[in-house]
């Protein structure tokens, strides 16, 4: 499977394709160059310890772990994406994703101890920061940075969060900081800040688990319960899909819920996946999909499912 160099990876690449990974990381120098030098170029520019470390930094726990000379590889998923844009990993006509001998010998190499350390405190502030985007659509940096000190015993300023935010790769970024407080991409994308704090009201923030804010930080969905789990086993009965697409439709509809979504966005979503359902198992998808809104963190509750809520004008019923 990993018989392949990163050079077989980047030939696979257009031109354009290429310029997107120089870009990627940072690297300039290269719009002039033709494709086989561009090649040349950004094979030593992606083995160097500056570029590499500094890229792999962000990468999640399952990506770094492809660096690992005894794994071999993994199922292509959203999981493994950032690791295949930035150009460090290739996938087989099969649809598994691996990491060629030249940069995991180049790994070993780069990312001594010191590096690890490093990676440590780093992904410890990537994942509240997402985490916090993800779970509540607005955050303030105070309230972030307060998670973090409470989970880790370290300490961060909002200057030294700020010098933190800007270093972090642009194609990583789901948030941005607007004022004093994080913004989820899309929340801002849809132009949805004032209205979504009008939603929000004076409702509390819900403070989520050490399981949440690392899945929610690495994965951006929040971890499965017996409800997804339930959702997951009707598509893979009624609908015949693979466990692993299965759970994949699942995260994409808890995603539609937790950010705001209606009913017909989930049906619309699941007609562009060209998955059908028949009239007759409608209704047992419908009261699947009621336990699982009302058990989802929303944006709107800052994290609460409706479940949790103390009022009913809350909870959302299909």
């Amino acid at each position: 499977m990993s018989d392949g160099s990163l050079r077989d990876i980047l030939e696979d690449y257009r031109k354009d394709e290429l310029q997107e990974i120089c870009k990627i990381h940072g690297i300039s120098g290269c719009s002039k160059l033709l494709k086989k030098d561009l090649i040349d170029f950004l094979y030593q520019k992606l083995l160097s310890k500056e570029v590499m470390c500094r890229c792999l930094l962000y990468m999640n726990d399952v990506e770094l772990s492809l660096m690992d000379k005894e794994v071999t590889g993994v199922d292509e998923s959203e999981d493994v994406l950032n690791l295949v844009e930035s150009g460090y990993a290739g996938a087989t006509y099969m649809g598994a994703v691996y990491v060629p001998e030249d940069v995991k010998a180049a790994y070993c190499k780069n990312c001594d101890e010191e590096w690890k350390e490093e990676r440590k405190r780093v992904q410890d502030i990537f994942l509240h920061i997402n985490a916090c985007a993800e779970l509540y659509g607005i955050c303030p940096i105070e309230r972030m940075i307060s998670m973090y000190e409470k989970n880790t015993g370290n300490t961060i300023s909002e200057t030294e969060l700020q010098e933190f935010c800007i270093r972090i790769p642009g194609y990583l970024k789901r948030f941005e900081i607007v004022g004093n407080e994080l913004v989820q991409e899309q929340v801002i994308e849809a132009d949805r800040i004032q209205y979504l704090k009008n939603i929000q009201g004076i409702k509390a923030y819900y403070t989520p688990t050490i399981e949440e804010i690392q899945t929610l930080g690495s994965y951006f969905y929040l971890p499965f319960d017996r409800y997804m789990d339930a959702m997951a086993d009707f598509f893979m009965e009624f609908s015949e899909e693979e466990e692993e697409d299965a759970r994949e439709l699942c995260r994409n509809i808890q995603r539609i819920i937790r950010l705001g979504g209606e009913i017909g966005d989930i049906m619309r979503y699941l007609d562009n996946e060209l998955i059908m359902i028949d009239e007759e198992d409608f209704p047992q998808l419908a009261e699947i999909l009621m336990r699982v809104w009302n058990h989802t963190r929303m944006h709107m509750n800052r994290g609460y499912m409706p479940d949790e809520m103390s009022y009913n004008g809350d909870v959302k019923t299909l």
